[in-house]
């Protein structure tokens, strides 16, 4: 586990004990909890199903919020509690922890498949992923302009289809010329890049269904697993309509690992 991580999961564990250990806590009733007497915050442990993904990763939701009228000893509460001692879930009280640095955060990381199930089009995770310069493993400029028709056959069902979604770039057709000097080729990718970033955030900036996907997986994830809340800066408030700074990049290895991620901005 990174430092990242663990400084993570020590923030959540400290929030549930916190809670736990007063029910006179102010964000109870910011919770719309007025008497949290049989009220208990629990700690997310396991991966949930995702719906754009089509497999269990880590959900969004942190921390939720269980109603039961037994007694515990133990402040700190987790799922394992919540199966053994028959914790009833409160609907739409999972809870996002958020660090200081939150830029460091990655909102999401999406596969071919998901930018497609969320996007529409695979052609702008194409764009997003092209080579704009000379890769830091490739002996030349030409090596990487040669990676992008890689990068696009993967993507999209064919060259054809890519420049099609492409066709308002001026002479789209030779970024895969390779009789075009390397400089053209590079220019043309850095506008198709310019054009697909900006395509996938005007996406996210104006489509609130988007908005709540992304970042607080509503609609992704099962209530209480989806986050209704985010605690930052020492505050507790409702994620609706709460679209935190983002950049949009890509993977590390494009041509092996394709994915496009959103992260954390300043």
């Amino acid at each position: 586990m990174s430092q990242y991580a663990k400084e993570g999961a020590n923030a959540e564990k400290n929030f549930v004990i916190e809670m736990n250990n007063d029910k006179n806590d102010p964000r109870w009733r910011e919770l719309g909890i007025e008497d949290a007497k049989n009220y208990f915050a629990i700690r997310v442990t396991t991966q949930k199903m995702s719906k754009i993904h089509g497999k269990q990763v880590f959900c969004k939701s942190d921390v939720f919020i269980a109603k039961s009228e037994k007694k515990f000893d133990n402040s700190y509460l987790t799922e394992e509690d919540l199966k053994q001692n028959g914790l009833e879930p409160v609907n739409a009280s999972g809870i996002s922890i958020k660090k200081d640095d939150a830029k460091n955060i990655q909102w999401v990381k999406m596969t071919i498949n998901t930018v497609k199930k969320l996007f529409g089009d695979v052609e702008i995770g194409a764009g997003i992923s092209l080579y704009e310069r000379k890769g830091t493993n490739d002996n030349s400029l030409d090596e990487s302009m040669k990676k992008n028709i890689t990068i696009v056959e993967k993507w999209c069902d064919s060259i054809k289809a890519f420049e099609s979604f492409y066709d308002d770039i001026s002479d789209i057709s030779k970024l895969f010329d390779s009789s075009e000097s390397d400089e053209i080729r590079q220019e043309i990718a850095k506008k198709v890049g310019k054009f697909a970033t900006s395509k996938m955030k005007n996406e996210i900036d104006t489509n609130e269904e988007l908005q709540k996907k992304i970042f607080w997986g509503i609609g992704v994830f099962a209530d209480p697993f989806c986050a209704t809340w985010v605690f930052e800066d020492g505050k507790l408030k409702k994620t609706k309509s709460y679209v935190p700074k983002y950049s949009i990049t890509t993977g590390s290895n494009r041509t092996k690992s394709f994915t496009i991620s959103i992260k954390g901005s300043k």
